[in-house]
Formats: C-alpha cells, structure tokens, sequence
C-alpha cells in the first residue's frame, strides 16, 4: 500500500469530518494537514485498520482544537455562524461530500453539544459509523458512547423540527424569498415568513452585522427592507444564487472590488422560513469567489 495515495484518496474524508467538526473551512484544511504528518510518520506495518486509524487521529485533533476554541466563541462578539462552504468548479474544497455537509442552521445549533457529545454525533448520524467503532475511535466504551448521542439527540430535538422542510419545499422558499426581496415585494415575505421566525447576523464585530438575533415575523421583515435600502445605498453589490453547504443560498459581491460581503441561506419547515442566517464576518467569507457570468 502506497501511504500517500491512501492517505489522498481518503482526504476528502477527513477534510469533510473536520469541516463538521469545526465550522470553519482553515481550521479544517490545517487539521487534516497535521493528520498527514502524523500519518507519515507513523509504522505502517503497525496499522491494522488505516482507515479508522486516520480518521480517530483526526477525530481526535479536532477535539482538542475544539475544545480551545470553546473559550473564544464564547467571547465572540455577536453570533457565532460556521464558515459558508461552497464548491465549485474552481474550488472543490478537497472533494468535499455534499452528502454529509451539514447546513448551516445544524452546525449553529450543534453549538450547543459538547465537544465529545458532537463527535459522536457526526460518527454515527452523518458518517455511519457503529457505536462500537465510534467509541474505539474515542476511547470509549460503547455504553458511554450510546448515552452521548442520546444526550446529542435530546439538545438537538427542538431545534431540528424548524429545519423539517422537504428539499422541494426549501426551495420553493428560497426562490420566493429571492424574489420578494430582489423585487421590493416585501409583503409577500408574510406568506413565506413563520411567525416565529429568527434572523441571525455574523460580523465577529469586524463589520456591521446583527449583534443580537432578531425574533418576529414583523420584526424581521422589517429589518430586511432596511437592510437592503442601507446594502443599496452603501454597499452596491452584485448578487450570486450558490449552493452554500448543500443549499440554495445567495452570496454579495462588493461591486467595485468583488470581495465577498455576505453569505446568506435560511433554515425553513412545512409552515415556512425559521431562520435567516447571514455571515458577514470577511474572515470566514475570503475563501469564497466571485464566478463571471
């Protein structure tokens, strides 16, 4: 076995995995590149199963990162939203699976899990792992292992029923909110607006950006025709429709300079949109690229 060519072929993995883990599209790509050294280094007649060898050693640095990283979100100014990731033709993002991205609405609630009860997550749930080889790769045993996800599933429960919506349906939104919005009919967003519905804005306190989430349909509507009379004023961008973790979503280029501003996708069930989610933050926007038309 060619350990580089092993390690290549299973880079998209990994790099997926992290991304899960982390939030963030850097913190991913470094966390897979310390996988590799570590891999190099390693006996590899001494490896019995390379696969889950690789992917508990990137389970694993993801956990210790994860868990420095904790004291930092908790000082971030605003909300805190993962990195937008977007695959296209000019950057695949290590051959990233658009089958295991998870939305953005789901990495911002999985916030809420520990560092532990998110690996036992995303190692079952999204990438099928058993309990048992889930707790192997953990150093757990299997019954610690069951009664994680369990926890998992109990902190998740109540947010995931406002991410219910079928994929025809949250698209069938998105393209009606696109088009209230883009039009200025913003009494149609009544009709596709839950009642409860929660806006939430990432500026990391670097630019200007929701600081507290907005709750409220009338609220919110609201804050959209203001948001986008201050964008046309100050802001003049051009507007790109891309699939933003596996979901239609909008990205604003400035129209001068065409650096990204804003990445913006929503979370939606059957009743309509639960969650408006704009990233403004440049620092998780500067992998993202303006495409000509």
């Amino acid at each position: 076995m060619d350990s580089t060519i092993f390690f290549l072929d299973h880079k998209p993995l990994l790099f997926s995995l992290a991304y899960n883990m982390l939030g963030s599209v850097d913190d991913a790509h470094d966390m897979v590149q310390d996988v590799y050294l570590k891999w190099s280094a390693a006996e590899a007649s001494q490896i019995q199963h390379p696969k889950a060898y690789l992917v508990k050693i990137l389970t694993n640095t993801c956990l210790n990162h994860l868990t420095a990283a904790r004291s930092q979100r908790e000082q971030y100014i605003g909300s805190w939203l993962p990195e937008p990731l977007i695959a296209d033709a000019e950057q695949d993002f290590d051959g990233f699976d658009t089958h295991t991205a998870l939305s953005i609405g789901l990495l911002r609630l999985m916030e809420t899990l520990t560092p532990t009860e998110r690996a036992v997550y995303l190692l079952v749930e999204v990438f099928d792992y058993a309990h048992r080889q889930a707790a192997s790769m953990l150093d757990l045993n299997e019954s610690h292992c069951r009664k994680l996800l369990e926890r998992a599933h109990e902190k998740l429960s109540s947010g995931k029923k406002r991410f219910t919506a079928s994929r025809e349906r949250h698209e069938q939104l998105f393209q009606a909110f696109v088009q209230a919005t883009s039009t200025g009919q913003f009494e149609a967003l009544h009709d596709i607006l839950a009642e409860d519905v929660v806006a939430y804005g990432d500026g990391g306190g670097k630019i200007s950006a929701l600081r507290v989430p907005v709750v409220g349909r009338e609220k919110v509507a609201l804050l959209l025709k203001n948001l986008l009379s201050y964008i046309e004023a100050k802001e003049p961008s051009i507007v790109q429709l891309r699939t933003i973790n596996g979901a239609p979503g909008v990205v604003m280029f400035h129209r001068d300079t065409l650096l990204p501003s804003s990445a913006f996708v929503i979370e939606a069930n059957e009743s309509g949109i639960t969650e408006l989610l704009s990233i403004r933050n440049p620092d998780k926007l500067k992998h993202l690229r303006y495409i000509e038309p």
